[in-house]
């Protein structure tokens, strides 16, 4: 077994391997697998020689976090994957946020799964927080800062309602 290396004109890197076992493991001397390329399995590894799917990330202790699949699956702290795109949480840690290119929160899921949107700290199953919410396809007649809540269409409560302060001018 032997590899060519060569360097094209615009400054490609192109390693052909001839033999019979053609995979391609890059080391470093403070860590070996930090990058593998099973030729036969067309996978991937970063971190571990032994990828599990199309491509496998691991930690330093060699644990896989995550995972591209054989079935076009991604998982994240998972290593099957059951959905499109899986995420496992770990322990102590909150598993999902997306936030603004300035780093603000726009979508939050902490570890009891409870969801926040314009929040961190959902304190309930779902929580909006940050301005009005709009349910239905109206518009907004009178937007405040005061986080007011807008129905088009029928509203219906099955259980008990329970308003704020109406104030003297208020109606139900």
């Amino acid at each position: 077994n032997y590899a060519d290396f060569s360097v094209g004109s615009s400054g490609t890197l192109t390693v052909q391997t001839t033999g019979t076992d053609e995979d391609i493991e890059l080391r470093t001397t403070a860590y070996d697998n930090a990058l593998y390329i099973d030729d036969s399995a067309l996978r991937v590894g970063i971190g571990t020689s032994t990828p599990l799917g199309i491509l496998s990330v691991a930690t330093s202790t060699g644990a896989i976090v995550f995972q591209v699949s054989d079935n076009n699956r991604v998982g994240i702290g998972t290593t099957s994957p059951t959905a499109t795109l899986e995420l496992k949480g770990t322990a102590g840690t909150n598993p999902f946020n997306i936030a603004s290119s300035t780093g603000v929160s726009l979508l939050f899921i902490n570890q009891t799964g409870n969801i926040g949107i314009g929040t961190t700290t959902p304190l309930a199953r779902f929580q909006l927080s940050g301005g009005d919410t709009l349910l239905g396809g109206g518009t907004f007649n009178n937007t405040s800062a005061n986080e007011d809540l807008y129905v088009t269409g029928n509203l219906e409560v099955d259980g008990t309602t329970f308003f704020g302060s109406i104030g003297s001018t208020g109606s139900i």
